[in-house]
C-alpha cells in the first residue's frame, strides 16, 4: 500500500482516470488491452497502487495520449515518492485541491490581499482579470477550480471551512463600488453557513507581506497537505516539517485575528 496523500500519486491517479474516461473506455476494456486484472487498474486510478513506468506507457499508449503529457506521466511515476510537489497545469492543481479537499474535515485558507477563489462572486473574478491579477490565459481552467471550490462550500456540510481574509483584500481597490458591495454580501451570506467561518486580519496585526497565501488541509487536528501558489503555479506540500511550519503559521493567523472583528 502506498501514501494517497503523495502529490504526485494523486496526479498520476487523477490523470490516467479522467482521460480513459474522456475516451469513453471502461475500465475492464482498458484492463484486458493492457493485459492487467480491472482491480488492478482500479487500485492505480484510485491512488492505492503504482503503477511501473512501463505499465504507464502501455495504459496511455492504449489511450492514445500525446507525447508531452505521456512524458509528464512518467516523470509524476519518478516522482511517486517525493512528498512535495509542483502543479504544472490547472488541471493538476484541481486533482490535488479535489483530492484533498475530499480527506480534510477542515480546511484552512489565509488570503492576504484578494477574497479567496472560493468566495468571489463572478463580477469580482472579472475585476481581477481586468487589472492584471489573474491570468487571463488560464481564465477558463483558473473558473473551473473556482466554482469547484465553491461548490464544495456547500455540497458537504460535515467539512469545515475557516477563511483568514487580509485587510487589503477588503478593500475595493481592484473593482467598482458596486461589484465590491455585492462582493461582501456574498461573503456575508456564505458565513451564515454553520460550516463556513470567516476572519478578517487587520494591517496592523499582519502587515501585508508577512504572510504569503496558503491553503492548509487538516484531517481533525493533524495537517495532511498545504497548497502554496508559487507564481503561476501552486506547490503542494506533505513533509512533516512543512506541515508543521504551516500549522504554527494557523495558529498565528488565529491569534492575529482575535483582536479583529468577523467580517460578518
Amino acid at each position: 500500500m502506498i501514501d494517497r496523500n503523495r502529490p504526485a500519486v494523486i496526479v498520476l491517479a487523477g490523470w490516467l482516470r479522467e482521460t480513459r474516461e474522456a475516451r469513453g473506455i471502461s475500465l475492464r476494456t482498458l484492463a484486458k488491452r493492457v493485459g492487467i486484472h480491472p482491480s488492478t487498474l482500479s487500485s492505480i486510478e484510485r491512488g492505492y497502487q503504482l503503477a511501473e513506468i512501463a505499465d504507464v506507457a502501455h495504459i496511455v499508449g492504449s489511450l492514445g495520449v500525446h507525447r508531452k503529457n505521456r512524458r509528464r506521466l512518467e516523470e509524476l511515476v519518478s516522482q511517486a515518492s517525493s512528498l512535495d510537489l509542483v502543479g504544472y497545469s490547472r488541471r493538476e492543481e484541481q486533482f490535488l485541491r479535489a483530492a484533498y479537499g475530499e480527506r480534510a474535515t477542515h480546511i484552512v485558507e489565509w488570503a492576504p490581499s484578494i477574497i479567496p477563489e472560493a468566495l468571489q462572486t463572478p463580477d469580482y473574478a472579472r475585476s481581477l482579470e481586468r487589472v492584471g491579477l489573474t491570468n487571463e490565459a488560464a481564465n477558463v481552467e483558473r473558473q473551473m477550480i473556482r466554482s469547484s471550490r465553491q461548490l464544495a462550500l456547500t455540497s458537504d456540510t460535515r467539512r469545515r471551512f475557516t477563511f483568514y481574509i487580509g485587510e487589503t483584500a477588503t478593500r475595493p481597490d481592484v473593482c467598482d463600488a458596486h461589484t465590491f458591495d455585492s462582493q461582501e454580501s456574498h461573503i456575508d451570506s456564505l458565513a451564515q453557513q454553520g460550516n463556513v467561518t470567516v476572519r478578517r486580519v487587520s494591517a496592523a496585526a499582519c502587515p501585508p507581506g508577512l504572510i504569503e497565501p496558503f491553503t492548509l488541509y487538516l484531517c481533525r487536528s493533524s495537517a495532511i497537505a498545504v497548497a502554496v501558489p508559487h507564481h503561476q503555479n501552486t506547490v503542494f506540500v506533505t513533509t512533516e516539517a512543512g506541515l508543521d511550519n504551516y500549522l504554527r503559521t494557523f495558529r498565528s493567523l488565529v491569534l492575529r485575528a482575535s483582536a479583529t472583528p468577523p467580517l460578518t
